[in-house]
């Protein structure tokens, strides 16, 4: 592997600048570790930080976990568009697991499994009996 794997661009148009994030899957120039990371690089207009930097060299596992964050935080924001009564920080999305078909939400804060359908449904994480 001596070549670009896979290449995306997405670019955000403000009224006083342009920036682009390029996602790139790259070989990993060093022998005997992974074979290719996701490589992050800006490419902005700004004055303060015109041309490319690269702003993240990531392992799989890290870019997935990154995905998994920015989708949170996409979510968070259209329902702060969508809920103006939502506040100032919003509201966080639960990750949720399937169990024999039916959808918990995994709230660490009460340490419990909660039923999405029926709330009153819930398996105490912290329950050792």
């Amino acid at each position: 592997m001596d070549r670009q794997i896979f290449h995306a661009e997405v670019t955000n148009i403000t009224d006083d600048r342009r920036e682009t994030l390029l996602v790139d899957v790259l070989p990993n120039p060093k022998e005997g570790q992974r074979r290719a990371l996701v490589v992050l690089t800006l490419d902005t207009d700004d004055e303060h930080l015109p041309g490319r930097t690269t702003v993240g060299t990531l392992c799989p596992a890290n870019a997935q976990a990154l995905a998994e964050l920015l989708w949170d935080a996409s979510d968070i924001a259209a329902l702060l568009d969508e809920e103006p009564r939502a506040g100032i920080i919003g509201v966080r999305k639960l990750p949720t697991i399937s169990l024999c078909g039916t959808e918990f939400i995994i709230d660490e804060r009460m340490r419990q499994l909660r039923n999405v359908n029926n709330p009153a449904h819930f398996f105490d994480l912290e329950d050792r009996t």
